[in-house]
């Protein structure tokens, strides 16, 4: 039985790339043979233009506006409402939840950035309030 020196693997590599180029060369040879002149849509296409169809088969459409384009704005809705900022300790505040309790929790895949309602005893005032059944 021959062994296989380093050349024929060299040359068994070669021809695949000749041959996975060949192939790629003959499709798109074939593609743009398939695409090169009218197709049967473009002939369909040509027909009906030529014939001078009735092409009003829509006639109730319409493009033009359907309101006034005018804003009507009250001097109520002007006014706004000013709220200050909050103090710079909060920056990284969720409602209810209190940032020094946060820090005692596991640093791992970020558990002391989730929400941990305290329990009944450390419970504080909230504005918001956890969601119904959450725990």
């Amino acid at each position: 039985m021959p062994k296989l020196t380093h050349g024929d693997s060299r040359t068994r590599s070669s021809v695949s790339i000749f041959i996975v180029a060949g192939f790629c060369c003959f499709f798109y040879l074939l593609g743009a043979w398939q695409r090169s002149g009218f197709g049967k849509g473009d002939s369909i296409a040509m027909e009906i233009t030529k014939s001078g169809a009735d092409c009003a088969v829509l006639s109730k459409l319409s493009f033009e506006t359907h309101h006034g384009g005018e804003i009507r704005t009250e001097d109520s809705e002007i006014r706004e409402k000013v709220i200050p900022p909050c103090d710079s300790r909060y920056t990284d505040y969720t409602p209810c939840q209190d940032q020094l309790r946060a820090m005692m929790f596991p640093r791992d895949n970020m558990n002391y950035r989730e929400r941990h309602c305290p329990p009944e005893d450390q419970l504080l005032h909230c504005l918001i309030p956890a969601p119904k059944g959450y725990v």
